[in-house]
Parts: C-alpha cells; sequence; structure tokens
C-alpha cells in the first residue's frame, strides 16, 4: 500500500490548481514567518497553523489524485490527522494575537488545546470512526462519513473549534480602535471567514444531516485565508513585533497615559489609557486646550512656564494633579518631553502620564500618621530611636531630640555621641548596664539623668531592644526615651510633702500640747488657789497660752487655705491692704516702737490672689515687729512695690535683728525659729515661702546679723 501512495494521477490539473497550489503557498508562508520574522509564541503558533493547513490541503488534493478507492481512503485518513491538530494551533496562534490568552493560564490552556486533538487521532488510527469513499464526477473522489458517535464527536469537535476561532478574530477587531491592528484583525477574520464558512455548510451540514457526500471545496476556500494573512504579514506588518511597526499596540497597552499636544497646548493624540484616566473619549479631547481641561488656574501658570521651556528642548518630569470630567482631583507623574517634525523643529509636547492616586493617597495616609505618631510623642514625651550597627549611627525622632535638647534636624548620633549625653554620675551604670546587654541580647530599661548643653539636667527612661537578621544575627537596636523630669519633680514634691507632713505631725503636736498642757495645769491650779491676785496672774497666763494655741491654728489654716487657692482673678490694691494689715497690729506689742513705710508705684493694676497676697504682707510685718531691735529710736519696716518686667517686685526691708548666714538656708522650713527669744509659731516665713510657690514667683533674702534682713519677692502677672 505504501508504495502505492504516490501512484498518483498528475493530469488532473484542476485538482493541483485547487489544493496543491494553496498547499504550496502556506508552505511558503511557514518558511518567510520561520526564517524572517521573531520567534516569538505567537509566530511559532501561526507558522505551525499554515504548516498544518499545508499538509492537509497537500492529503486533501492526493486523495482526489489517487486511481483506487483505497489510496484515496488513505491519503484523506491521512489529511484527516492534520486537520484535528490544525484547530488547537489555529486557537493557539488566535488566543495569543488577540490576548484572550493573558485571561488564562498557559500551563493549563496547552492540554487543553491538544488533549482532544491527541485522543482523536488514536480513535481514528484504530478506525473507530467511518468513511465511505464514492467516485465523483467533478471531485474523482469524494467522503461520505457514516454518522457513528465518534464521528460525530469529531465533526462537532472541529465545527465548534472552528467557530471560536473565528469569534475571536471578529471580537479582536471589533475591540480595536484604529490603525493597523484593527485592520490586521480585519482580514485574518474576513479571510477565515470563507473556509468556514463554506466548509461547516459544505463538508459538515451536508453530510452528516443530508446522508449525501461532502462537498470537498474547505481546502480549496482556505487559499484565501491564505492569501489574507500574506496580505496582513507584507502590507499590514502582522508578526512582526519590532517597536517600529508596533507602536499602535504599544502605546494602546502600555500602563501610562500618553498625550500629544501642539505649540498651542491643543491635544492632537491620546492613547486609551490617558482617555480612560481623565474619563474622556478621544473626539471629546481631539483639538481642545489641555491646560483649560485638566488644570486649576494656579496650575495653568505653572504649564505655561513649562511650555515654555519645551520650546527651549528641555524636558521634565513633575507631579501633578489633573480634573478628570467628572470633577474629581487624581495625582500623576507628568514626564514631558518636546515633540519635534523631521527638520528637528519643536512642534509640541509629548507627555507621559503615570497614574500615582493610590500611591499619593497611601503617602498622604502614612505622612498623617507619622505626624499623628510626632504628636503623640510630643504629647506623652516620648521619643524613638533606631541604631544600625553596620554604619555606627542612630536616628532619632523629632520628639527625642527634644527630649535631649536638639533641634529636630539635628536627629543623627553615634553611640558615643549618645553616651557624651549621660550624667557624668549615671554615666558608669548606664555603661554597665550597656554593655550586660551585649552580652545576654535581652531587651533592657534604664533610668537616668541625661544633660543638656546648656547644663539643664532631665531624668529619661530608655528601653532598648536588639533588631536580629534572618540567621539570628544583632543587627541594630532600636527603643524609646520618655522623659520623666515632670515625674520625677513630682516624686521629689511628694518626698518634701510627706517629710513637711512628718515634721507638720510631730511639731503640731509638741505646739499644740505644750500651750495645752500650762493650759491644764494653770487651771488646776486656779481649782484650788485661795488668793484672787494669783487667780488673776492665773489667767492671765492661761489667755496668753490660748493666744499662742491660737496663732499656731490661724498660721496651719492659713497654709491649707494658701495650697488650696485657685482664685487668682483679684485685684490687688497694694495701698489700702498694706494699710488694712498694718492697722491689724496696732495693738500688737512693739507695734508703737517700729515705724513702717510704704511706696507702691505700679503703672496698671495687679491682678492675683488676694488671701495669699494678704498672708504675705500679714506674716512679713508680723516677723518685722516681732524681731526689731529692741532699745533703739529708729527702728523701721519700709515695703515697696514696682514693676518688674513682666511681673512685680515687692521688696520688704528693716533694720531689726537680722539672720545669721548659716541659717538663711533653713528660714523658710516649717517650724523653723532662727533665734532663741523667738515665741511665733515657727510658721511664718514658711506661709510666706508657700505663698510665693504658688503664684509661680520666687524669694530672695538678704540679710547680716544685728545690721537688718531684707526679702525681695518677685510675682509675676497672671
Amino acid at each position: 500500500m505504501h508504495t502505492q501512495l504516490f501512484d498518483l494521477d498528475w493530469g488532473r490539473w484542476e485538482i493541483i490548481a485547487l489544493c496543491l497550489i494553496p498547499s504550496l503557498i502556506n508552505l511558503f508562508i511557514f518558511m518567510y514567518v520561520s526564517v524572517f520574522l521573531p520567534q516569538s509564541y505567537t509566530n511559532i503558533c501561526f507558522s505551525s497553523f499554515v504548516f498544518l493547513l499545508c499538509f492537509w490541503q497537500a492529503g486533501e488534493g492526493f486523495s482526489k489524485m489517487a486511481y483506487t478507492a483505497e489510496v484515496a481512503r488513505e491519503w484523506y485518513k491521512i489529511g484527516g490527522l492534520f486537520t484535528l491538530f490544525v484547530i488547537p494551533f489555529g486557537l493557539a496562534f488566535i488566543l495569543s494575537y488577540t490576548r484572550w490568552m493573558s485571561y488564562f493560564r498557559r500551563n493549563l490552556m496547552f492540554p487543553l488545546l491538544f488533549a482532544p486533538a491527541t485522543i482523536f487521532m488514536v480513535l481514528i488510527v484504530e478506525n473507530f470512526d467511518s468513511h465511505t469513499i464514492q467516485r465523483s464526477g467533478t471531485w474523482y473522489w469524494v467522503t461520505r462519513p457514516e454518522l457513528t458517535p465518534v464521528t460525530y464527536i469529531v465533526y462537532v469537535w472541529i465545527s465548534a473549534g472552528a467557530l471560536l476561532m473565528l469569534a475571536l478574530l471578529w471580537a479582536h477587531y471589533w475591540r480595536e480602535k484604529r490603525g493597523k491592528l484593527k485592520r490586521q484583525s480585519f482580514f485574518l477574520a474576513a479571510g477565515l471567514s470563507v473556509p468556514i464558512a463554506g466548509g461547516l455548510i459544505a463538508e459538515v451540514a451536508i453530510p452528516l444531516f443530508g446522508d449525501t457526500a461532502n462537498i470537498p471545496v474547505t481546502t480549496s476556500l482556505f487559499t484565501v485565508f491564505s492569501l489574507a494573512s500574506a496580505i496582513a504579514i507584507r502590507r499590514q506588518n502582522l508578526l512582526d513585533y519590532s517597536p517600529k511597526h508596533q507602536w499602535d499596540r504599544i502605546i494602546e497597552t502600555m500602563n501610562e497615559g500618553i498625550v500629544i499636544v501642539n505649540n498651542k497646548d491643543e491635544i492632537m493624540y491620546a492613547n486609551e489609557n490617558f482617555c480612560n484616566l481623565m474619563e474622556y473619549e478621544f473626539h471629546e479631547l481631539k483639538g481642545k486646550v489641555a491646560k483649560d481641561l485638566f488644570l486649576d488656574k494656579e496650575q495653568r501658570k505653572k504649564m505655561a512656564a513649562i511650555i515654555e521651556e519645551r520650546q527651549r528642548y528641555k524636558s521634565s518630569q513633575f507631579e501633578i494633579r489633573l480634573k478628570t470630567k467628572t470633577g474629581k482631583r487624581i495625582w500623576v507623574i507628568m514626564s514631558g518631553s518636546p515633540y519635534l517634525d523631521r527638520k528637528g523643529n519643536v512642534i509640541g509636547s509629548i507627555g507621559i502620564q503615570t497614574n500615582i492616586h493610590s500611591l499619593k493617597r497611601s503617602e498622604q495616609k502614612l505622612l498623617h500618621s507619622q505626624a499623628k505618631l510626632k504628636e503623640a510623642q510630643a504629647i506623652a514625651h516620648f521619643g524613638s530611636w533606631e541604631l544600625r550597627f553596620a554604619t555606627g549611627k542612630a536616628t532619632w525622632s523629632e520628639e527625642a531630640c527634644r527630649i535631649y535638647g536638639l533641634s529636630p534636624k539635628d536627629n543623627v548620633h553615634s553611640l558615643e555621641k549618645w553616651m557624651e549625653f549621660i550624667h557624668p554620675e549615671d554615666r558608669q551604670y548606664v555603661n554597665e548596664e550597656f554593655e550586660r546587654s551585649r552580652t545576654t541580647l535581652e531587651r533592657f530599661s534604664l533610668y537616668h539623668r541625661i544633660v543638656w548643653k546648656d547644663g539643664t539636667v532631665r531624668y529619661v527612661h530608655s528601653i532598648s531592644q536588639y533588631e536580629f537578621n534572618s540567621e539570628g544575627r544583632p543587627i541594630g537596636m532600636y527603643g524609646v526615651v520618655h522623659d520623666v523630669t515632670e515625674e520625677k519633680k513630682a516624686e521629689e514634691q511628694l518626698k518634701m510633702m510627706n517629710n513637711e507632713l512628718r515634721t507638720f505631725i510631730y511639731k503640731a503636736s509638741h505646739d499644740l500640747r505644750g500651750p495645752l498642757a500650762s493650759i491644764i495645769g494653770l487651771t488646776h491650779l486656779n481649782k484650788m488657789e485661795p488668793e484672787p491676785d494669783k487667780m488673776i496672774r492665773n489667767n492671765l497666763l492661761i489667755e496668753s497660752q490660748a493666744r499662742k494655741l491660737d496663732a499656731t491654728l490661724v498660721g496651719l489654716a492659713q497654709g491649707m487655705s494658701i495650697k488650696d487657692t485657685k482664685a487668682f482673678d483679684n485685684e490687688i490694691r497694694f495701698d489700702s491692704l498694706i494699710d488694712e494689715v498694718i492697722r491689724r497690729f496696732e495693738h500688737y506689742e512693739g507695734f508703737s516702737e517700729l515705724k513702717i513705710t510704704r511706696k507702691v508705684t505700679l503703672s496698671r493694676p495687679f491682678i492675683s490672689s488676694r488671701i495669699i497676697i494678704e498672708s504675705i504682707i500679714q506674716n512679713m510685718v508680723e516677723n518685722a515687729i516681732k524681731y526689731r531691735k529692741i532699745g533703739i529710736s529708729d527702728s523701721y519696716f519700709h515695703i515697696s512695690v514696682c514693676e518688674n518686667g513682666r511681673g512685680i517686685k515687692a521688696i520688704f526691708e528693716d533694720n531689726g535683728i537680722g539672720i545669721d548666714a548659716s541659717l538663711q538656708p533653713k528660714i523658710f522650713d516649717m517650724y523653723f525659729r532662727a533665734t532663741e527669744k523667738s515665741h511665733g509659731s515657727g510658721l511664718g516665713l514658711y506661709l510666706v515661702k508657700t505663698g510665693v510657690d504658688r503664684l509661680g514667683g520666687k524669694i530672695e533674702v538678704e540679710s547680716e546679723k544685728d545690721k537688718g534682713t531684707r526679702f525681695i519677692l518677685s510675682l509675676p502677672r497672671s
């Protein structure tokens, strides 16, 4: 049989013209694509497709040139085997060419396309299909298929595949908007429509449903597709993927938007991505002034300057916010270059827009989060830092810089530089803890002092942790620093208050119990005293002790009142207030021996707490009377109040007994008495200092024993 396969009638010229010449055309197309065009996936699929068409057409032609029915049947079966693989290679080419392949996974598409063809080939080789070869006056031999399940399935599969190929090509044609791609699609779709439509009618529908032999026109009609493909390849650069010939496809499939404007900023071209980005159709944009459509007034001025730069052959790249058709504002990166004619003259600009709106929104969210973090760190006095061992440099947050008394810009420091900020008394402790952590690589926490460049001492709490790479090796450290100066001050204040409380309890029990014990004793004596004169003397002593007790209680009450004061909105009239306080002491022992004067020179009212100011003046006057120098005729006490920058200055000066220099640091302590002659409660100057502190002021003392004392109070305005 094999020797008889080529025992053919070569004188049947009509068969040679209709089958073998088209076969040679496809063979030529296969060789041209394989040799002269790039070997891309699409091109390989196309060349395989036309190669199989070549052998299918040759098999059809040889079957009709056979002398016997047996040889015709063998050639028909050979041609049919090639037909089975024409469909999957054709689909693979069209899916790749039309870019529908991007919607599927290529490693799944290949077996889906070729598995059925392989199965059908095995069934046909094993003769599971059935055909009858009949002699024809026109075609010499024609095939009449018998309607077996295998034959029916093969015909349906071939028909479905052919129709799918045709549908994909026409869909691609309608999807393409303009240019060579659309013309390529038209040639391929139109060229394939003729053989598929004719073949389905003549070789599928009529034999299967008309119970007659098929009319073998498909192979001949495929000559139309071959010629259409050749024209598309030569004239429309089909399968040529150089940028020069595929410019339309490149710019239409780019993720970036492209727009070309002339020197008047009128839009001459815009790709599909740009139109979609700006929500316009191209016909709505063509000829319109770009800056008027997309930019606000302020942006137009900037763009006018950029357009002038284009005239000087300058390119640029910048971020800009464009306005879409619906009024939305989107961020893009604009890369613009001069657009030149063949003579090198600038005839416009070409701009490429990259949509960064989502990126910009993320950037804004990040900046917002960073701002909130900075704000939170500032509120909580928490700073952060990060150290890289590779560089030996640490980057500090803005708040960390502020905690260390540095400018936020001065935020990169070495470990050695950081150690210079540690208080000298804490440096050894901090260094030891740091060295210990380098051994254990564990997180560690430190409370220590730091010293600013101006000498200010602050208290901080540092927490540090190591950072490791994927191999578990330390590559750096990061941590936080918390300014706990205020907490430390509060802690010290609490300790001081506790000490004051202990002193108060001890002293109060002593100062209250002494007078009470005297009163009880004198009362008991009066009960047993028969002589009236002695009873009167005891009553006077009882009164003296009661006054002493009352003075102590009044002082304690004043102290509590000062600390609890919340009203600082009283207008203080110093002249009348000083006179009022002085009058209270007119019957006080020693008052008449002291010459008291005042001088108030304030340019505007002083607003503060009357309770506290009155307490200060009263205690200073009482002190001056108690500690006057006895036996001299020129004892004086002078009060002066004057302006002092943003506050006032009050000076209380006397020529009394003075205070020994060694005792001056303690005179403001609770219950402290600077002299054994003192019979007071020991609360006077303590109450003065408490009042000054409550007002946010400061008090200084200048005194020399036996010469007098000068108290200088500086008080801020509320």
